[in-house]
């Protein structure tokens, strides 16, 4: 009885003390603390510098690199120009610029590119809670979610260029500030699965890096100008007469080895099962991210009924209902592809499809 007791009073300080730790992180935000990684063309400070209000505004624990000033403006003109971010990025690892001290790789990428000049920090906007962490009681784990709104607070001496400047450069590749905007033509099944995660683990005989596909064709990833061009072999070998060896090679020792039909097939099964998983999550996701919405839609229409200020309120809810639409949008998608997804084969089915299955029929995706 007692034991129960104290886990019932405990889990009621749980929500109380995640206030308060809240609060606490907010406020440091606002006098410039709660800084953990910073991009490329910025440096963190030590608490004496920050408040020595040498650098910048007491209190700031990040600041500026005015050599990086000139760096970051001529990417700018150079992704305006091309409209290519790999391009971009081939020019800075030519250059020698290195990356900020927190990135994993040592060159340049197209991604890295597009993250730095994304991020609203180039026109002096910090940002705070981007991604928010929600409890989940039943495990004591938690859920990993998009914050859409963010605490967002002005630096002036943090700006490498004035905000005009950074959207008029985003607008001419169709980016925002939260990064790329657009919709593919066409969806790929291989999207977000990073290339080194192929199902068919290619190698280069040369070096023994991993095999890409690019466009049509297999190179080697080491000989790619993000990867510095470690290896010397440029050589590009057609993906369909490559799946086509390596699917007839599959097969044969399929009929070869009964153990390896059926370790391939349970697999596939778990595999499978794994995309259908990750699929219910997003959907879930993006139905609580509609939910909250449509109480802030509710909300916004309620203050503007009451005499709010009228302007704002409607700027405010149609960025709402915009993203109400843009979900509402992406669930009807999700639903249909489920729809059609639905008849899946069993084990059986599985074992019986590849057993007859020719070669010349067999899709092997790598």
């Amino acid at each position: 009885m007692n034991l129960s007791t104290a886990a019932i009073r405990h889990g009621l300080f749980v929500p109380d003390t995640c206030r308060r730790v809240r609060q606490t992180a907010t406020e440091a935000f606002y006098r410039g603390g709660m800084v953990q990684r910073v991009r490329y063309g910025y440096r963190k400070l030590s608490q004496e510098e920050a408040d020595s209000g040498e650098f910048g505004p007491r209190g700031l624990r990040m600041a500026k690199r005015p050599e990086c000033t000139p760096v970051i403006l001529e990417m700018r003109r150079r992704l305006m120009e091309t409209k290519r971010p790999q391009a971009v990025a081939d020019w800075l690892n030519a250059e020698g610029v290195e990356q900020g001290p927190y990135a994993r790789r040592r060159l340049w990428s197209a991604a890295a590119v597009r993250d730095l000049l994304c991020d609203p920090v180039l026109h002096g906007t910090r940002r705070f809670r981007k991604t928010v962490y929600r409890r989940v009681f039943g495990t004591g784990k938690h859920r990993r979610e998009r914050n859409a709104e963010p605490i967002t607070k002005l630096f002036p001496e943090l700006a490498h260029m004035s905000r005009q400047e950074q959207e008029q450069m985003l607008r001419a590749v169709g980016w925002s500030m939260d990064g790329p905007s657009g919709t593919r033509a066409t969806t790929s099944p291989r999207r977000g699965v990073p290339k080194k995660r192929s199902l068919w683990p290619g190698q280069a005989a040369t070096c023994g890096g991993p095999m890409h596909v690019i466009g049509n064709y297999l190179r080697c990833a080491r000989s790619l100008a993000r990867e510095g061009r470690r290896c010397w072999n440029r050589v590009q070998a057609p993906v369909t007469v490559t799946r086509q060896r390596a699917v007839a090679w599959l097969l044969n020792e399929c009929e070869r080895q009964p153990e390896l039909r059926e370790t391939l097939v349970s697999a596939a099964i778990a595999e499978q099962q794994q995309g259908r998983n990750r699929s219910l999550q997003s959907r879930e996701r993006v139905r609580r991210e509609i939910h909250d919405l449509e109480k802030q839609a509710a909300n916004l229409a309620r203050a503007i009924r009451h005499g709010g200020e009228l302007q704002a309120l409607v700027c405010q809810l149609q960025r709402v209902e915009d993203k109400l639409d843009e979900y509402r949008g992406r669930l009807e998608t999700w639903d249909r592809d489920g729809r059609n997804s639905d008849e899946t084969l069993s084990n059986c089915e599985m074992n019986l499809h590849l057993r007859e299955t020719n070669r010349d029929a067999f899709q092997f995706v790598v």
